[in-house]
Order: C-alpha cells, then structure tokens, then sequence
C-alpha cells in the first residue's frame, strides 16, 4: 500500500475510496475539524488520521456491532465496537499472519480470550477476507449510521458531518478512480524513481482494464512513462559519474549502490524507454536510446562476469550457509546475466 502520510489530500482521497470500493466497505467522507496546522501541532498523531483526508470506511452488522476502517501512513487500522470471537479470530489470524496484525502489535499477537477488537490491516486482500470473515461471524452488513460509531475520528473530524460517499457503479468506473489516483500520486511525486512506480502501476492497470492498444489512458501514461524513464536514467547517469574507475571492479555485497547496481537500474531503464518510444511511434528516438543501452549492456554483461567469477571462488572454499549464501547469489546471477547476454544478441542481430 502506498504511504499516504505526505500525500496532498485531495489524491490520498481517492486512493482510500479506490480501496474500501474494492474491498466492498462503505465509504464515508466528513468535514476536517480546524486547519492542518492546528490539528497537527494539538493532537498527537494517533488521533489524526495519518492519511490527512477525512475519509473513512463503516459498516455495521445485523447483530448490531460496527466496525470502522481508518486509512493510516501504509495500513488500515480496523475497530470494532464488537471483539471477534476468540476462536473465530483465532483462526483468521493464523490464516491471515503475515497480512495484519491484533491490536496493533508488529510482531502480531496470541487471540485473547475475549476476542479481537483492532486489526491493522497491510493490503486489500486482507481487508476483504477480514469483512467476509466478519459478516460470518456478525451476520449480514451494510453501510452503518456514522451518528452511531463514535471513536477517536471525532477529534479531528466534526462530528455529525459524515456523509456517505457513493461507489464506483461498476468496474470500469473503479478502474478509471484507480488509474487516476495512480497518476495523481505519480504526477505528485518528487522522486523520480517514485514516479515511474506509480506511473508503471497506472499502465498495468490500463492494459488490464482498458486495453493499451489505442485508448486514452494507455496513451497519456505512455506519454507520462516516457518522461518519467528520461528523468530516472539522467538520474542514475549522475549518480554513475560519480564513481570512479576502480569502483568497477569491486564487489559489493551490501545494499549500499554499487557501480554495478547502478549500471544495471540504468540498462532496464534504458530498455524500458526504448520500448516506449516505440510504442509511441519516435522510432529514430527509440533507436537511440536503444544504442545507449547496447552500451551499457556490454558494460554490465563484464560485471556480471567478474562478479560470478568472484562468486565461484569464494563457493569452492565455503560450506555450511555461507556455501548456500553464494550458491543463491550465484543462481540468480546467472539468471540476470542470461537475460541481459539474450537481449545483447539482439542488440547485434
């Protein structure tokens, strides 16, 4: 899920609605209680919604219990005025380890005996299977009476201005809402690696849902994605002029970039933007930039050499799980390399 927690408001708007639509919650929009600067500077950050937009998801259930879903920095925070039985959130749990969390604990939590009344929730699929495992266990929902949910949204939303937002009619209608939060969140970002995230998530979505082939949205992100891969390769071409030749040959096992992690985010940037330009029809740009990665290819297949070598030395003289450490290493290096040695053959087909 994308950290909302310094996105503008207005985007953080519509990616809550993209996500409580398509795990089937209510959503419910409300009037923001004073300035930003106000509620930042008085209330603590639990008693802001993280999000910075005043829209949550509510739903009650024929027995009468209710449940609130609060968007947070990258996850949904779920209240019930109703714990989940022990043995029913028993068994959710340990279905559902690695997607949430009991009351709030990182590091998750035994059921307690008088149930669960807050799941932090990480993604969508795990929203939608704690509804249905609700409406199981509460029986039928619907979009509750927010007059009736009180909880800590009341001190920084104005009680009684809830108003129910209404969902996206049909599928298309969500997928456009998604697609435009996509390019909204990519448009407002200042990374351009952030960017290219958002936007490439935005041209899946348009070729799953729209067809790429010749339709508005595969066009614009096309136009948008184009821009974004420039702006990141003039990126990792900076970063690359800053190392200096006796970095090419050093192998750097750590996370810190090395010239050869450098090398290789440019390559498929490089290859990316070829792709691009081509499907936008610049073809004498594609060829070029297409020339630029047939450089960096050579480039980066003679440091995967070298590393692999460097690899197959230290794996004759380890045992143990540092054996299986450079044996891993060495498996998914191979794979890369055999990729870019494919694409390279190309390059001089």
């Amino acid at each position: 899920m994308q950290d909302l927690s310094q996105i503008n408001p207005a985007i953080a708007r519509t990616v809550i609605r993209v996500e409580l639509a398509k795990a089937g919650i209510a959503a419910f929009e409300g009037t923001l209680s004073g300035s930003s600067e106000t509620r930042l500077s008085v209330l603590g950050s639990e008693a802001f919604s993280e999000s910075r937009a005043p829209v949550v998801g509510m739903m009650s259930f024929a027995n009468g219990a209710s449940a609130l879903f609060v968007r947070r920095w990258s996850y949904w925070e779920v209240q019930l005025t109703e714990p989940l039985p022990q043995k029913a959130g028993r068994q959710f749990f340990s279905e559902f380890l690695q997607d949430m969390e009991v009351n709030g604990y990182t590091d998750g939590e035994e059921t307690q005996a008088d149930g669960v009344s807050c799941y932090y929730v990480e993604d969508v699929p795990g929203l939608e299977a704690l509804l249905a495992r609700l409406f199981a266990a509460f029986g039928e929902g619907r979009a509750a009476e927010p007059v009736r949910l009180a909880h800590e949204t009341d001190s920084w939303i104005v009680p009684g201005s809830f108003k129910m937002l209404p969902a996206p009619s049909n599928r298309t209608e969500r997928d456009q809402l998604e697609f435009d939060g996509l390019v909204a969140l990519g448009c407002d970002s200042e990374k351009p690696s952030a960017r290219v995230s958002y936007f490439e998530q935005a041209a899946e979505l348009a070729e799953r849902a729209f067809g790429v082939a010749d339709n508005q949205q595969g066009r614009s992100i096309r136009t948008l994605l184009e821009v974004a891969y420039e702006q990141e390769a003039q990126r990792l071409r900076e970063s690359l002029a800053r190392f200096t030749s006796a970095d090419a040959d050093s192998i750097d096992y750590v996370d810190s970039p090395s010239k050869r992690t450098v090398v290789a985010e440019l390559e498929c940037i490089l290859v990316k933007r070829s792709a691009v330009l081509a499907a936008l029809g610049l073809q004498a740009e594609a060829q070029r930039v297409q020339a630029e990665r047939d450089v960096i290819g050579v480039e980066l297949a003679e440091m995967y050499r070298a590393m692999m070598r460097e690899l197959g030395e230290n794996l004759e003289h380890a045992v143990g799980r540092p054996a299986l450490y450079y044996r891993s290493q060495l498996s998914s290096l191979e794979v890369r390399s055999a990729e870019l040695l494919r694409r390279n053959a190309a390059a001089v087909a």
